[in-house]
């Protein structure tokens, strides 16, 4: 009877530590099919072996007018895009081999990131975020009492999706998502208006689809 207690309390915590996992993006057992995986979770394994060298070849070099900002740590994963209180957890698809970018110039800031995707395409984890863009406002994560307003979309060339907001600093704030295949790029542009935003996001989107285009 003792022995029969014990193995059901080992199966009882197997369980509980399995459905954590799941939920958390936890460990990831590498046996997943796309259809299969937590919606906000991709196992290692799904991911190509080459993606990290094609999301490095997707990341711009220069930009004209700005100057490079070196960035430590270069290499980080991220949702396609935290607008509306997006964030990694069951809900959001992550990236796997992440790394960013940076470049600063007179009243204007870019910043770009690449991901890897594979138990998802990085098509859908663009469209994953199109599905938030109607919270219209939410709370900044990095400042006590502050939020992101006027969240709505804008048209930019060669991005899947594209939008600007505002930020508690009363700065415009605007980011346009490009995908293909398995490797999504974000470029972000912080601007003293969005009129500004927009023309520079306008500028540098292209550049970024093309090296994107370039990097198989």
């Amino acid at each position: 009877m003792r022995s029969g207690r014990l193995a059901a309390a080992v199966a009882l915590i197997l369980a509980l530590g399995c459905a954590a996992c799941d939920s958390s993006g936890g460990a990831a057992d590498g046996g997943w099919t796309p259809l299969e995986v937590p919606s906000g979770l991709q196992p290692a394994s799904a991911v190509a072996s080459d993606a990290p060298d094609r999301v490095e070849k997707s990341l711009l070099t220069t930009l004209p007018g700005l100057t490079r900002v070196p960035l430590d740590p270069e290499y980080g994963d991220d949702v396609a895009s935290p607008v509306c209180g997006n964030k990694q957890g069951a809900q959001a698809f992550s990236s796997e081999s992440g790394m960013r970018r940076e470049w600063r110039g007179t009243n204007t800031k870019v910043h770009q990131f690449a991901g890897a995707f594979g138990a998802v395409t990085a098509a859908q984890a663009v469209d994953q975020v199109a599905g938030k863009l109607g919270c219209g406002s939410y709370p900044a994560p990095d400042r006590d009492g502050g939020e992101y307003t006027g969240v709505h979309q804008v048209t930019v060339p060669s991005a899947r999706l594209a939008f600007c907001e505002t930020v508690p600093a009363k700065n415009a704030f605007c980011t346009a998502l490009l995908a293909r295949d398995d490797i999504l790029v974000r470029i972000q542009v912080a601007a003293v208006d969005e009129a500004a935003a927009t023309k520079e996001l306008g500028d540098v989107a292209p550049r970024a689809a093309e090296s994107l285009a370039k990097a198989w």
